[in-house]
């Protein structure tokens, strides 16, 4: 043919908020329930991701898993019952990265598929972290890098999924929300 049609699909890095077991299985992780920022210092919902995680990535990413459990969910927002039922919430500590077809209109990644973990990612790398200075006894806030005037982001659709949310965020409300504190953006932006 003198064509050939390919899905794009985008990778997004996301935390992690749970996990369910493997469908028969107890102790094997099945899927995970990931989060992207929702510009006020939490978690939204943004789906289940399974596809990817059979054999050693699975046991791998449920020994990291295993020790944040938690009694409640991470996420702001109800996470679907269907989702919801037999899941083992976890501290939002573990950052991974997933391809997806897209992230639709519901805030839900479409055909996600696990890739791996981001060590080098932690959740505050992008937006800012709070810091504490001994000089002054107090936490500071440190703005990252989304505070800048003039900003080259270079292959954008590669970036990570709260790299990517931040910017969005940015771009439209010309502000920045960390530490539940909304903080404008330098003109020019």
């Amino acid at each position: 043919p003198d064509w050939r049609k390919s899905a794009h699909k985008v990778t997004h890095s996301v935390v992690v908020g749970g996990w369910r077991p493997e469908v028969g299985s107890a102790g094997r992780l099945g899927a995970v329930l990931v989060g992207l920022p929702d510009g006020s210092g939490g978690w939204r919902y943004a789906g289940r991701v399974g596809s990817g995680l059979a054999g050693t990535a699975g046991e791998a990413l449920a020994v990291r898993l295993r020790p944040l459990s938690r009694d409640d969910s991470p996420f702001v927002d109800d996470v679907p019952s269907i989702d919801a039922v037999g899941t083992t919430w976890v501290q939002p500590r573990v950052v991974i990265e997933v391809r997806a077809l897209e992230l639709t209109g519901q805030h839900r990644l479409r055909q996600p598929a696990y890739l791996g973990v981001r060590t080098d990612l932690v959740p505050a790398d992008l937006v800012g972290t709070r810091i504490y200075n001994q000089r002054d006894g107090e936490f500071q806030t440190s703005l990252g890098p989304v505070f800048t005037n003039l900003l080259l982001a270079d292959e954008i659709n590669r970036a990570p999924a709260k790299t990517q949310s931040a910017l969005l965020e940015a771009m439209q409300d010309f502000a920045v929300t960390a530490d539940g504190v909304t903080r404008p953006l330098p003109d020019p932006f």
